[in-house]
């Protein structure tokens, strides 16, 4: 992370990350109301040398107005678009009762069929049954 375009590439992915949670869980669970902004915080940065170029951050962001406990844990990678993030953890008392405080999942995209892959059942379950469209193709 050496240039100004990097850092803000990396807000905008995280922005648009968070965003998207918000409209997942949106009418379930307490409201997010992350419009008021973000804290990041760089919890470690991996760069590989001598080969393929790879960098890979891990973040913690906490939207404005969460509670110390509440917090958003993820990974982003460099690509050649830019960053790109590709896995993480909620952590909050706003998600769904059924969640128990604790969602985990990999991101695939805003445009992709299914933009969400959960890394749990009860994850997998929730989505299903809140967004079945995305699991149309599967179920049929």
């Amino acid at each position: 992370m050496k240039t100004r375009h990097e850092i803000d590439s990396l807000d905008y992915a995280l922005s648009v990350l968070v965003s998207f949670l918000e409209h997942v869980f949106h009418g379930h669970g307490k409201p997010w109301r992350v419009r008021n902004g973000l804290n990041i915080e760089i919890l470690e940065h991996i760069e590989i040398q001598g080969g393929p170029r790879y960098e890979e951050v891990r973040m913690l962001v906490r939207p404005i107005g969460w509670q110390k406990e509440e917090a958003i844990f993820v990974r982003c990678m460099m690509s050649d678009s830019g960053w790109w993030p590709f896995d993480g953890t909620v952590i909050s008392s706003r998600l769904p009762k059924e969640l128990n405080e604790s969602f985990s999942f990999k991101f695939h995209g805003v445009s992709s069929r299914i933009p969400l892959e959960c890394l749990g059942s009860q994850e997998e379950h929730f989505l299903k049954k809140v967004h079945p469209g995305w699991f149309a193709e599967q179920l049929a």
